[in-house]
């Protein structure tokens, strides 16, 4: 009896899978004002959708591992038998040619069963790239509305200063005027910028069936949080 040779294959197996690692969350942000909180919403959704792929991701590696593990242990125990006595056991019919030759008679089982195991490895992977493209994705978009609705909102004020500042001080109506169509422009702004940030955390949380059901609104409020805007 020899050890079995297979069991060089089936370490290397499990070495095409690392080990998953955990994702750091996010800090959250914490302003007060409706597109910090809707901000905040989003980065509660990545989070979330963050743990839930790690924590798949590591019970189907581990449950690889496990079967990995299982086999590599059945090999152990079927050493390759000597080229002699399996030479007279096949001719007594008392051994198959597979394990006179790789010391177990499920030697197909064993390659179909690593097949299957590798394509679920490089399916979970594949699946994991695609969240965290996503995500990468929906916080770039995320920091570009931000910006660009505090850019549009400080266009809006100093459009606003430049006509007050042509005004008599005895035009208190056109002052007015001028201050509640700003407002107006403001909200505007404000308003389709929590609305696009909205979006993409409704993006994030369908990334995982658990989170899909979640409507955004519903998951602002468990979060306590309000992108209402006040009039």
């Amino acid at each position: 009896m020899q050890p079995n040779h297979l069991i060089e294959l089936v370490d290397k197996v499990f070495q095409f899978q690392p080990k998953p690692l955990m994702v750091a969350p996010l800090e959250i942000p914490t302003g007060m004002t409706p597109i910090e909180q809707a901000t905040a919403g989003l980065y509660h959704a990545v989070n979330a959708i963050t743990e839930s792929d790690c924590t798949h991701h590591l019970r189907d590696w581990t449950d690889r591992r496990d079967r990995t593990l299982e086999w590599r242990h059945h090999l152990a125990n079927h050493p390759i038998p000597d080229t002699t006595e399996s030479s007279t056991a096949i001719a007594r019919g008392e051994m198959s040619v597979a394990t006179a030759l790789f010391g177990t008679d499920r030697y197909e089982d064993m390659l179909t069963e690593f097949e299957e195991i590798l394509e679920w490895s490089a399916n979970r992977y594949t699946e994991s790239a695609r969240k965290h493209q996503t995500i990468a994705d929906a916080l770039q978009r995320a920091n570009g509305i931000r910006r660009r609705g505090d850019e549009r909102i400080q266009q809006i004020l100093r459009s606003c200063d430049r006509k007050i500042k042509k005004l008599r001080d005895s035009d208190t109506d056109a002052r007015r005027q001028i201050i509640e169509a700003g407002q107006r422009d403001v909200r505007t702004a404000a308003t389709a910028a929590v609305s696009r940030t909205n979006a993409l955390t409704r993006q994030i949380l369908d990334l995982d069936e658990d989170y899909a059901v979640i409507s955004v609104p519903e998951w602002l409020t468990r979060h306590h949080l309000n992108t209402s805007l006040t009039d």
